[in-house]
Formats: structure tokens, C-alpha cells, sequence
């Protein structure tokens, strides 16, 4: 069995990204809507990476998920191939 990973230095995004294969995995701990914005500017730089590389995530196979014990979370809708 044989394995790839990817660790770009190009790739700028200030959040944890973890790249294993043709799998991608973003993630932080939001506790504001600034968390969000973070969040969602990352995923745009994600973006800007793989136009460059001339790769392409699938929007169909991504999916935010939120973990939280509040009754409260901040809630936002990412966006990923859309203008």
C-alpha cells in the first residue's frame, strides 16, 4: 500500500489544513463571527491554490461540521466554487 501527502508551503491559509492524498481537511475552534470570516477567507486561498495547480476540489464530497456543546453556536454558511 502505497501513500501520498502533500505539504505545499505555497498554500497561505492562517487556519490548520491537513492534506493526506486527494483528501483536504480545514478546521478551527469559532467562537466569533470573525472565526468565520477566517474560516471562509481560507477556504477562498484553498481555492486559489488548486486553480493554480490545476486541481479541483468536489463541492458535492465537502462538508462543514460543527461540534459544539453550546445552545448557541455562531452559525455561517461556507461557500466553496461559487461566485
Amino acid at each position: 500500500m502505497a501513500s501520498v501527502s502533500i505539504n505545499d508551503p505555497r498554500i497561505s491559509v492562517s487556519l490548520t489544513v491537513h492534506m493526506f492524498a486527494d483528501d483536504c481537511l480545514l478546521y478551527c475552534e469559532v467562537h466569533r463571527v470573525e472565526d468565520t470570516k477566517r474560516l471562509q477567507d481560507d477556504l477562498d486561498s484553498l481555492q486559489a491554490w488548486e486553480r493554480d495547480w490545476l486541481m479541483e476540489f468536489n463541492p458535492s464530497k465537502c462538508e462543514a461540521i460543527t461540534f459544539t456543546k453550546k445552545t448557541k453556536p455562531v452559525q455561517c454558511s461556507y461557500k466553496i466554487h461559487t461566485s
